[in-house]
């Protein structure tokens, strides 16, 4: 099993949520995202450190997300997510499911084929555009899967136990890991 340790999130969300998702905007999520999500609305993961090329920049950026949320009573939701990227950004094909500290997104990319069940994965950034004009999009991860797999944590060991040491003396939740069901 591959585990993704988390650090808070909404809970579980009931997968019809997600699957009513799916019908409005007429694309298929990845299956591990399906159940991941199902399991850890709004997840902000421990292990969030993703890496990319930026395009014009022969060098490699990282940058740390959390999960968009289904519930519509959290801060950062699918919804609001959506109507950025199709109302103020126009961009189709695209459908946000993470976020970053600075406002970028991460996303699932269905231009090249709108029916995929399993689509590449690009991070949109928010203030930096191309020669045309077009906001920044740059390219992560072939899939979901490959993407959680080469995700980094931006924390030492000792920093992961201060931080259970102060979640514990706060009365706060513990982080926990969630195990997908995929081999290492």
């Amino acid at each position: 099993m591959f585990t993704l340790t988390i650090s808070s999130s909404n809970g579980p969300i009931d997968k019809s949520v997600i699957r009513d998702f799916e019908k409005v905007i007429n694309k298929k999520f990845p299956d591990l995202y399906v159940e991941f999500v199902s399991s850890n609305d709004g997840a902000a993961p421990i292990t969030s450190v993703f890496s990319y090329c930026k395009l014009g920049i022969n060098e490699k950026q990282e940058d740390a997300f959390v999960f968009l949320a289904f519930d519509v009573n959290a801060s950062d939701t699918m919804d609001y997510g959506l109507s950025l990227f199709k109302n103020f950004w126009c961009i189709d094909g695209l459908i946000p499911f993470g976020t970053t500290g600075g406002g970028d997104y991460l996303c699932f990319d269905y231009r090249a084929e709108p029916n995929s069940i399993d689509p590449p994965i690009v991070v949109v950034i928010h203030d930096d555009f191309t020669d045309n004009d077009e906001r920044l999009i740059c390219h992560v991860a072939p899939n979901f899967e490959y993407l959680i797999r080469h995700l980094e944590r931006d924390r030492t060991d000792k920093e992961m136990d201060e931080l259970y040491e102060i979640c514990k003396q706060r009365g706060m939740a513990l982080p926990y890991e969630y195990h997908f069901p995929i081999d290492k």
